[in-house]
């Protein structure tokens, strides 16, 4: 995609967004617009919002969810004006910069956190696969075929001397997953939370992928464009101390950060109650975002090796 398509795309994104809770903007807070998937992972600015730490920060959050379109569409709506920061994948960012729209991140979102995996591939309970070579010839669902979910599954796929070439990806909306695998429209899917919880009354996990490039690494980010960025130094400085306390606050508080992440997500309390909390990043370490970007550029995701200090603002907090 082009500088002219990612920058078309924000008005497709401006349709899709679905305004959430807002702050006061009272006093002298200084407004600010984020936007955010709207998932588990994405969910640091409702912890900032609602327990103050924006507040405190001196920021009118107004947040918005955009729902569809995956990481591509939070980085068009940046690009385009319609948001000041926004949470991405590390890959979709990547892209974006290699096309020449200048964007970098602030601050970590999500982690994948072996320790306490987050997202697996599922099949059918009735499914007769039962090891890692059976998923040969099969069809996986993944939210998209450019994005990590595909790019883990490969890594893992080459790591066991599989041939992933005999796997077909098709792209599946993670609310549409369970019943599709349940009933055999597809073979597998790799999801991960909430939905992945909630997938397992049909389904059983079969393997964790993610692990084949890290135990630990940054799955998305908080990101910004670079013009606005330079223009509002102290507000991004702002907003990377308060979701860095948020999401310190969500790691040592887990299932409180589920019940407001339940607020905010539309699903009920009963839904979520098995759910694996995430575990959010506190401040960027290019260690950890590097594992993604280079299976990014080994399967083609993103035309050529990043290093991730090329990703990373000069107003991110040092990771030391």
């Amino acid at each position: 995609m082009n500088r002219s398509r990612f920058l078309a795309a924000s008005t497709a994104g401006a349709l899709a967004l679905r305004a959430g809770a807002a702050s006061g903007q009272s006093g002298d807070a200084v407004p600010i617009r984020i936007g955010t998937p709207g998932q588990q992972g994405n969910a640091g600015v409702y912890f900032a919002d609602d327990l103050g730490y924006f507040k405190n920060a001196g920021l009118a959050a107004a947040i918005t969810a955009i729902t569809s379109g995956s990481g591509a569409a939070v980085v068009a709506a940046v690009t385009g004006g319609s948001l000041d920061i926004g949470n991405a994948d590390l890959i979709s960012i990547s892209a974006a910069r290699e096309h020449g729209v200048l964007v970098s991140c602030i601050a970590p979102g999500v982690l994948w956190y072996g320790a306490k995996p987050t997202g697996a591939i599922i099949v059918s309970k009735t499914s007769a696969m039962r090891v890692p070579r059976d998923l040969e010839g099969k069809t996986i669902g993944v939210p998209s075929i450019a994005g990590l979910s595909r790019i883990a599954t490969d890594v893992w796929l080459d790591g066991l001397g599989l041939n992933r070439a005999s796997v077909k990806y098709v792209e599946i909306p993670s609310a549409s997953v369970p019943q599709a695998v349940a009933h055999g429209t597809i073979d597998a899917a790799l999801i991960t939370e909430p939905t992945l919880s909630l997938s397992l009354a049909e389904n059983r996990i079969f393997a964790s992928p993610y692990d084949a490039i890290a135990r630990t690494f940054v799955q998305t980010a908080w990101f910004g464009a670079d013009d606005w960025m330079a223009r509002n130094p102290r507000t991004v400085r702002r907003f990377a101390v308060a979701i860095r306390n948020a999401q310190r606050w969500a790691n040592a508080h887990p299932r409180e950060a589920v019940v407001i992440f339940q607020k905010h997500s539309g699903q009920t309390a009963e839904m979520l109650r098995g759910v694996t909390p995430s575990h959010y990043g506190e401040v960027l370490d290019p260690a950890q975002m590097q594992p993604v970007l280079d299976a990014a550029a080994k399967y083609h995701a993103i035309p050529r090796a990043i290093g991730a200090k090329e990703l990373i603002s000069g107003s991110a907090l040092d990771p030391r």
